[in-house]
């Protein structure tokens, strides 16, 4: 006990010791781990209410969920804001020592610091006018995929292999951007395919426009659309144009299910030509 009483004042003058002293005021050890405790607590409770915000209340009376993400966001901002200047207050610290210290960091960091907050004034005016949202169809660069997150610094991209993709944000206010899903749910596909020449291109065309007509992930309230590029005396070329109402569709595994579905329509035609063919050599063959 008498061991416990005398380190006390020991361990006291250690926490008491000043960690950053400008002028008058200075920062003790003690005044750090505060505040990096409050700050953690700080944090975690804004984290919790963001999500308790999004997923509880604001999907009540927002549908979009590109919309509840942003004002949740923002919302944390704030709120980060002023418990940071809340928990400066509650611990004793003169906001000036924090404007001391962010001039010094200001100062000597300035060069490295620059891209870090051109992506944070970025993440802002994502926010803010949304040209993309969580839940978009987005091509940006060689990346395409769907916005899961969009923080301060960077946003995360989520692409066909389940892999995130962390774009800067300046990316998306200086770069173009293309974003598949900006006028709603919708997305048009467009498949290009080369069939053996016919004499009879009208009909090959509607055959592929039923065919398209029945993929799994095509939008049946929407109009297929067929439209013939060019054409050899062995070949035509087609495009075809396909809606889909499912984001994280594929444009490869609508090519590879209309292509097999065309290729089982041709073999049947072809089988069925083969067998009514032989009819008039039998006629011939009578005849003679």
């Amino acid at each position: 006990m008498d061991l416990f009483h005398s380190a006390l004042p020991v361990a006291k003058d250690v926490l008491n010791l000043p960690v950053f002293p400008t002028g008058k005021h200075h920062l003790t050890l003690w005044m750090v781990m505060y505040l990096l405790i409050l700050l953690t607590v700080l944090l975690s409770v804004t984290n919790l209410v963001k999500r308790w915000l999004i997923d509880k209340i604001l999907v009540r009376f927002i549908g979009d969920r590109g919309i509840r993400y942003a004002l949740g966001a923002i919302f944390s901002y704030v709120v980060l804001t002023v418990g940071l200047l809340i928990i400066l207050d509650t611990a004793g610290i003169d906001i000036t020592i924090v404007t001391v210290i962010a001039g010094a960091l200001g100062i000597g960091l300035s060069l490295s610091l620059q891209n870090i907050c051109a992506n944070c004034f970025g993440g802002l005016l994502i926010l803010i006018e949304r040209p993309i949202k969580v839940g978009d169809r987005i091509q940006v660069g060689d990346t395409i995929g769907e916005v899961a997150d969009i923080s301060l610094r960077a946003t995360a991209v989520m692409t066909k292999q389940n892999t995130a993709v962390i774009v800067p944000n300046t990316d998306f206010v200086s770069s173009k951007v293309i974003n598949l899903s900006y006028g709603g749910s919708s997305i048009r596909t467009s498949i290009p395919m080369t069939l053996p020449s016919s004499d009879d291109p009208e009909g090959i065309i509607t055959m592929v426009e039923q065919a398209a007509k029945q993929l799994s992930k095509a939008d049946k309230t929407k109009p297929v659309q067929v439209l013939l590029q060019s054409f050899t005396n062995d070949t035509i070329t087609l495009l075809v144009y396909v809606w889909t109402d499912d984001r994280s569709y594929e444009p490869e595994v609508f090519q590879s299910e209309l292509n097999i579905a065309v290729s089982k329509e041709l073999r049947k035609r072809a089988k069925a030509a083969s067998v009514v063919a032989p009819a008039p050599m039998k006629q011939a063959a009578k005849a003679g």
